[in-house]
């Protein structure tokens, strides 16, 4: 019948138990390290002079009537320690730079240059275009095209907002009456035809209507007279007054 092997309990318990000896085998060492680290250094030895005390003398008898001299103690000389030699410093001796001597060289043959030759050209070599395998493109710039503003009919023209204004030209008998027409949306009414009138309306006055007006609704006409008087220019689209009526003096 075979042996049964150790179970994991002792083997765990195997490992537990050497894991500790390990430990406290480091932590001896560690110990043990420290304290010699710790430990003060070995005072040097002094040597002891084992020679012969000198022996004292005896007492030589004092005669009568002088005074006894004290005694005289023995001095021993202190003992000699060993004196350290020290070593002298090794010195390198520097190295003898070495002299290079450069070699004279004494041309012996003159050396006269060969002259370059001169090559003349014969003849002229033409590149051969070579075709492209590629179609040749060439761009095309292009057309600018205009498209048309969409024409716009205008509202009911709004007579507060339209404008009126007179403007003096080069003679003083002669001035541009500028119109300015305004639908009730605030858009410019263009294409819309203007009329001029005047008051009083028996006055010598020549007006010359404006044409039509143009995107901004803007217009212009003139009126004029060889008489120096002022008058009233009005403006009206169809039957339409506009508010604005500027007032105008001919003559200087």
């Amino acid at each position: 019948m075979a042996e049964a092997g150790p179970t994991p309990q002792q083997r765990h318990l195997l490992y537990i138990v050497l894991s500790v000896l390990l430990v406290l085998i480091v932590a001896l060492n560690v110990v043990v390290f420290l304290y010699a680290r710790s430990s003060p250094p070995p005072r040097p030895t002094v040597p002891v002079s084992l020679s012969p005390q000198p022996t004292p003398a005896s007492p030589t008898p004092t005669p009568a009537g002088t005074t006894p001299a004290t005694p005289t103690r023995p001095v021993t000389p202190p003992p000699t320690l060993p004196r350290h030699t020290a070593t002298p410093w090794r010195t390198t001796a520097a190295p003898t730079p070495t002299r290079t001597r450069t070699p004279t060289v004494t041309p012996t043959t003159p050396v006269t240059p060969t002259a370059t030759p001169t090559i003349s050209p014969t003849a002229t070599l033409t590149p051969t275009p070579t075709p492209s395998p590629f179609p040749t493109w060439t761009p095309t710039a292009p057309v600018a095209t205009t498209t048309p503003e969409p024409t716009r009919t205008p509202g009911p023209i709004s007579p507060s907002a339209s404008r009126v204004t007179a403007e003096p030209t080069d003679s003083p008998w002669r001035w541009r009456i500028q119109v300015q027409v305004i639908d009730i949306y605030g858009l410019p009414a263009a294409g819309v035809q203007v009329t001029l009138s005047f008051v009083p309306a028996s006055a010598p006055v020549v007006v010359q209507d404006p044409p039509p007006t143009d995107a901004s609704g803007t217009t212009a006409g003139y009126v004029q007279s060889e008489q120096a008087i002022c008058v009233i220019v009005e403006a009206r689209v169809g039957s339409v007054a506009l508010l604005e009526k500027p007032t105008v003096c001919f003559g200087p």
